[in-house]
């Protein structure tokens, strides 16, 4: 295994245990574009309700709400 395999690998360990995430990191882990993220929540506000959370300034994902809704939705 070379060392940008394990790099990968560890980061996903990583993301996969956090409960909330960064546009940043949910656009590594689940391998969709920032830009759709930002834009998605942006044109869908029912959605960034219900997994957005802001803390000052910083927006993160809820983890398990992101996963619920991907699992009900069509197009992102």
């Amino acid at each position: 295994m070379n060392k940008q395999t394990r790099e990968i690998e560890d980061d996903y360990k990583v993301l996969s245990l956090k409960v909330l995430m960064s546009i940043d990191e949910a656009s590594r882990f689940y391998g969709i574009g920032q830009k759709c993220l930002r834009n998605h929540f942006k044109t869908h506000p029912e959605a960034s309700e219900e997994i957005l959370l802001q803390i000052g300034s910083t927006v993160r994902l809820k983890r398990k709400k992101f996963e619920e809704y991907l699992d009900r939705v069509q197009v992102m």
